[in-house]
C-alpha cells in the first residue's frame, strides 16, 4: 500500500495540498512513486504506450524513468526494458522495486545517453521533454540510439493543463486527497509545452509520420514520429 492510501481520509483538502508540496519538495523522486500508483496517472501511461503498440519483444529505452514504474509495465508486458534517470534515489527505488519480469536500470544524463547508435526500438520520454535544459539535444539523443524504423515518442503537459481544467477534471472524476492534489500541483508547478513546438523539435531531428495523441482531457500530449532507413 502505498503512502498515500495509508492516509487516505485523514487529512483535509489543506493538508494534502501541505503534505504534496512538501513530498515533492523533500523527496521529489518518492512523489513520482505515488504520482504513478494514481489511476489518472497511470491510465495515462498506459493508454500512451498501447497507443504506439510496441512490437512483441521489442527493445525500449525510457528515458527519465524516476523509480520505474512504467519500465516494469513495460517489462511485463514482454518487451526487453532499459530505465534511465539522473537521479541515484530514484534507480535505487526502482531496482527495489522487484516484478516478475524486471528492466534493467542506471543512471545517466538525457542530454547525452550512455549507449551506441541505433539500439533500441522504441526511445520514450514522459514529462521530461518539458523540463529538460536543452529540449533539441534530448530528441537528438533519443533519435540516435533508436534504430531505423523504429519510435521516439515523448509524454508533456499542454498549456491547457491550467488550474481550471485540472479542477474540472478533478470533479468530473471525483477525485480526493493526494490524487486531486497532485494533479492541481502538476498543473500549476510543471513546466508546459505547446505541441507544434514538440511537432518541430522531432522534424529538426529528421524524424517523420508524426502522430499527436491527447490525454487526461487534452491537458496531457504525447508526440511521436518514426526514424527512416538511412
Amino acid at each position: 500500500m502505498n503512502t498515500a492510501s495509508v492516509c487516505a481520509g485523514s487529512k483535509s483538502r489543506l493538508g494534502w495540498r501541505i503534505y504534496s508540496l512538501a513530498f515533492l519538495a523533500l523527496r521529489p523522486y518518492a512523489f513520482f512513486a505515488e504520482l504513478a500508483a494514481l489511476d489518472w496517472y497511470r491510465d495515462t501511461l498506459r493508454a500512451w504506450t498501447s497507443g504506439i503498440n510496441p512490437d512483441p519483444g521489442s527493445t525500449v529505452l525510457e528515458v527519465g524513468c524516476s523509480t520505474g514504474a512504467l519500465a516494469h509495465n513495460l517489462a511485463n508486458r514482454g518487451y526487453t526494458v532499459v530505465g534511465l534517470d539522473r537521479s541515484a534515489g530514484a534507480i535505487r527505488r526502482a531496482l527495489r522495486t522487484g516484478k516478475s519480469a524486471n528492466p534493467t536500470f542506471m543512471i545517466g544524463n538525457a542530454h547525452n545517453l550512455p549507449f551506441q547508435n541505433e539500439r533500441f526500438d522504441y526511445t520514450l520520454a514522459a514529462s521530461l521533454l518539458n523540463i529538460v535544459t536543452d529540449p533539441p539535444q534530448l530528441i537528438a539523443e533519443m533519435a540516435r540510439v533508436t534504430a531505423p524504423r523504429g519510435i521516439v515518442s515523448c509524454l508533456f503537459p499542454t498549456r491547457q493543463m491550467d488550474a481550471d481544467s485540472a479542477r474540472v477534471f478533478i470533479r468530473k472524476n471525483a477525485l480526493t486527497g493526494f490524487s486531486a492534489e497532485a494533479l492541481s500541483l502538476w498543473a500549476a508547478r510543471a513546466p508546459k509545452m505547446e505541441p507544434v513546438n514538440a511537432t518541430q523539435l522531432l522534424v529538426s531531428a529528421q524524424l517523420t509520420e508524426i502522430t499527436c495523441a491527447h490525454f487526461l482531457d487534452g491537458m496531457v500530449c504525447a508526440i511521436s514520429a518514426r526514424k527512416q532507413l538511412c
